[in-house]
């Protein structure tokens, strides 16, 4: 019997092996003839598809049936494909690409964006593995605002992101302007460029108020142009005054405004009066000497000048001695002293003159003495007035006016040397107390001159010093040494109210200030090295040492600074109107009980304010 083997046949099933996909179920199979294989299912990786086999079926799973025939397939795979849009700021769609899977996109070309730098894209364009939209990034651009202040304060300039909100400045400032805003304006916000901004002013406008102190009103004026002019209103009117003027301040009536006066901010002005009622009597001197049986005119002015009664009285208090007449004139009678009165007709306001009357100088009329062979005058009996010192007397020539030699003679009224004077020394406190002494005459031949010389001449006005001395000087009637140096004295009845330490002195004579009632400040040079003055008061140069308080200051306390360490003898002697000493926290010299001037420990007394009313102290 014939033998038959059943016909086999083998089944393959295969993929590239390049990961694209795989097989599922038996890749490798035998089928007897005619029979049929198992299912097989190409499965496609990740971004691929199944494409067929490669005899051409498209059968997913394949099932090969009634096989006759050796069959050998690769699946076949392809990479899928994705759709990429790139698309612009405002929605448009710059390009579209069909990209393989896990491939890379092709950046296309953008669009210029107003304001804006491009920035790149919001996605990646490598390795697509889906349909993807990628939109481009913009990043705002910088823009750079400058500030131009047109002469005013600095302004940092702006920089930042086109359409971001821009915050305005600080307003700048300009001396005597007003600031009116910006031209351009300035945007709210950045816009796409730079730009330069200018600060616009206008100059400032001012109100000139006028107060016309109880006077008729005078209308403000408005709108006044900064650092212009004005043309001034119509004078006030005010009822026994008569108007003076406008001014700045309201208390000294010093700052004068007028139409040459400049408006530079908001100003009021003050209206200055003058009383037409008298309020001041003045007469040429305080004090005057005339000769037995001679006269002199005394003139006397009423003040205001525009006072519209000047009619004055004149009196005499010893008309014994000196009488007067309506118009002034006063004639000596008998030797002595009057005072004479000139008195306001409509106020009873007052003003006095001394006069002495008295005879020529006669030798009798002082005391000599012989003293190491020189002749001093010892003492002055004579009845004053005008005083002429002889070159001798008895046939002696005089050398020396002795200490106290005219002391308290209140007669005298002035004192020259008669022309070959070989008087060469005064004596200490010679013409202390003549309180009606108004001048004195020193000759070229005076070498030495005591101390207090001077002393209590309450009515003096002038020393003077022939230009020949060699020893001393005189300078607008007060004493110095020669060089300048050494102020020895100023005269006590000098009307001024203040006073200037020039460069040159570097020493004070004690007592040069004292009974200075006029004086109310003393200041230094500012080239001084020896002195400074602080409100008007005299310090060495670093003010550890009080020299002198002036005695004409009008305040009635002081406080001794914390650094003095020394006071002069006699600073506060004579201190009229002074009724309180104080010391300063953390002086280490002085203290102060009840105004009371003491040192450090109380058991020294320093100084007794002058001007208290007490009689007694313990």
């Amino acid at each position: 019997t014939a033998q038959w083997e059943v016909v086999t046949y083998s089944l393959k099933y295969f993929e590239y092996g390049n990961g694209e996909g795989s097989i599922l179920g038996t890749t490798l199979q035998t089928v007897e003839y005619g029979n049929s294989g198992t299912a097989v299912t190409a499965v496609a990786n990740d971004g691929y598809y199944f494409v067929m086999w490669s005899d051409g079926l498209t059968d997913n799973p394949r099932t090969d049936t009634n096989v006759r025939e050796n069959i050998d397939v690769i699946a076949i795979f392809d990479s899928r494909s994705y759709t990429v849009s790139f698309k612009n700021w405002d929605e448009t769609i710059l390009k579209t690409q069909s990209v393989k899977h896990g491939q890379s996109a092709i950046e296309p070309s953008v669009t210029e964006r107003i304001g804006y730098i491009f920035a790149g894209w919001d996605k990646s364009l490598s390795n697509i593995t889906a349909d993807t939209i990628i939109t481009a990034q913009y990043n705002p651009r910088n823009y750079t605002i400058t500030y131009d202040s047109a002469g005013g304060s600095y302004v940092e300039p702006l920089s930042q992101g086109y359409g971001t909100d821009i915050t305005a400045p600080v307003n700048p400032t300009k001396d005597n302007y007003t600031f009116i805003g910006w031209l351009p304006e300035i945007p709210a916000k950045m816009g796409a460029e730079n730009i330069t901004v200018t600060a616009q002013w206008k100059l400032n406008e001012y109100v000139l108020t006028f107060n016309s102190n109880e006077g008729s009103i005078v209308n403000k004026i408005e709108g006044i142009i900064h650092d212009s002019t004005v043309t001034m209103p119509t004078d006030p009117i005010k009822e026994g005054y008569e108007f003076s003027g406008w001014y700045v301040d309201n208390e000294t009536f010093e700052l004068i405004f007028n139409q040459n006066t400049k408006v530079t901010s908001n100003l009021t002005v003050y209206a200055k009066w003058v009383s037409k009622s008298v309020s001041d009597v003045v007469i040429n001197k305080k004090v005057t000497a005339i000769l037995l049986n001679s006269s002199e005119t005394l003139i006397a002015c009423v003040l205001p000048e525009i006072a519209e009664n000047k009619s004055l009285t004149w009196s005499s208090s010893n008309e014994a001695v000196a009488t007067v007449d309506t118009n002034g004139k006063v004639t000596g009678l008998s030797i002595g002293q009057a005072i004479i009165t000139a008195t306001s007709y409509e106020s009873a306001v007052t003003e006095k003159c001394t006069v002495v009357v008295y005879t020529e100088t006669v030798e009798t009329d002082f005391i000599i003495d012989t003293i190491d062979n020189k002749t001093v005058i010892k003492d002055y009996v004579g009845n004053g007035g005008n005083v002429v010192i002889p070159v001798t007397i008895n046939e002696k020539t005089l050398n020396i006016i002795n200490t106290d030699a005219f002391r308290d003679c209140y007669n005298i009224v002035s004192v020259a040397f008669q022309s070959g004077s070989t008087v060469s020394e005064i004596g200490d406190y010679a013409f202390y107390g003549c309180n009606n002494l108004v001048s004195i005459e020193f000759t070229d031949k005076i070498t030495t001159i005591g101390k207090l010389v001077f002393g209590n001449c309450s009515s003096l006005e002038d020393i003077n010093v022939s230009e020949e001395n060699s020893t001393y000087v005189s300078i607008d009637g007060v004493l110095y040494s020669k060089d300048e140096s050494l102020l020895i004295s100023y005269p006590a009845g000098k009307t001024d109210s203040s006073f200037t330490v020039p460069d040159s002195v570097t020493t004070i004579s004690e007592g040069a200030f004292w009974y200075c009632k006029n004086l109310q400040n003393i200041f230094v040079s500012e080239g001084n090295i020896s002195f400074s003055s602080i409100d008007g008061i005299l310090y060495n140069k670093d003010k550890t040492e009080l020299v002198v308080y002036p005695g004409g200051k009008t305040e009635t306390s002081y406080t001794v600074p914390r650094i003095v360490t020394s006071i002069v003898s006699g600073a506060f002697g004579y201190a009229y109107n002074l009724l309180n000493i104080y010391v300063e926290e953390g002086n280490m010299s002085f203290s102060s009980v009840e105004g009371v001037l003491y040192d450090k420990i109380g058991t020294t007394l320093v100084a007794y304010p002058t001007g208290r009313p007490d009689y007694s102290f313990s």
